[in-house]
């Protein structure tokens, strides 16, 4: 319910990276904490990472728990084509 509520005010925009911040915001307030009581009481484990994927711009967007920094993939600048070499 809190995801949603906060997913219907998120603010229009045009920008690039702002969608990306807006749902890593939205999943922020929403994971689950680590030192949650788990073990044998509702299967919920903690969350160690969150991922977003905004398709119109081809920005993929990690953020873990653990380090405050959102790491950026701009996807449409990766080389794709078949036989490539991995990075």
């Amino acid at each position: 319910m809190r995801a949603a509520y906060a997913l219907k005010y998120l603010p229009k925009t045009d920008d690039t990276a702002k969608p990306v911040a807006y749902l890593l915001s939205v999943m922020n307030n929403v994971s689950v904490p680590f030192g949650s009581p788990y073990i044998g009481v509702s299967g919920t484990y903690p969350t160690w990472w969150r991922c977003v994927i905004e398709l119109s711009n081809r920005i993929y967007g990690v953020q873990t728990t653990v380090m405050p920094n959102v790491f950026w993939v701009d996807i449409a600048k990766l080389n794709t084509v078949a036989g490539a070499k991995p990075r």
